[in-house]
């Protein structure tokens, strides 16, 4: 069991408050692309926690990234970690590759194919993908490279959906790539 959507927590009055991340969860989304243009604001998104993680062959992951409404055994397998809490925080299951650093976030809801899904890339990851997305728009001249939500923009526009992910959520890493490089 993992739960990475906590983030940190702090404590209010007797009660412990957990801050915790957040992803845009789509009803009924027929396929990551969809997903994907739609995880640009996670800041606007529903609190989650990941119960457990389903690694899938590159085949397996691609079929199932590509058909998001077909049913699937690994999901009606794992139908006891996902659900809502009474917070409204959704317990879903992180469905990848094997070896990948990004996949979907899948609360089925009861049933046995992706209901509520989102988007997901794991922390601080700045992939070689991303990089050269990065290096496109910054040789489109467009724009200065330090307004983000011009950058975002064009990240969306451009299908670029990753960075618009990426820049989302790593602020400070995306100023170290377009400083320094790294």
């Amino acid at each position: 069991m993992l739960r990475s959507g906590k983030a940190t927590s702090t404590t209010k009055g007797s009660e412990e408050v957990s801050a915790m991340a957040k992803a845009v969860f789509l009803r009924k989304p027929v396929d990551v692309t969809e997903l994907k243009s739609r995880a640009t604001r996670s800041s606007e998104g529903t609190q989650y926690v990941i119960e457990e993680i389903v690694e899938l062959t590159q085949v397996e992951y691609d079929n199932f990234a590509a058909n998001l409404l077909d049913d699937y055994p690994f999901i009606e397998q794992n139908l006891h970690a996902m659900y809502v809490d009474t917070n409204g925080v959704y317990h879903c299951i992180y469905v990848k590759a094997e070896g990948a650093k990004e996949g979907i976030l899948v609360e089925s809801e009861g049933y046995s194919y992706a209901r509520y899904s989102a988007y997901y890339s794991e922390p601080g990851l700045l992939t070689d993908k991303i990089k050269e997305q990065i290096l496109d728009i910054r040789d489109s001249g467009k724009y200065n490279m330090f307004d983000v939500y011009g950058v975002q923009k064009e990240a969306y526009i451009s299908g670029f959906y990753e960075l618009a992910v990426f820049i989302d959520g790593h602020k400070k890493e995306y100023a170290e790539f377009i400083l320094y490089g790294k």
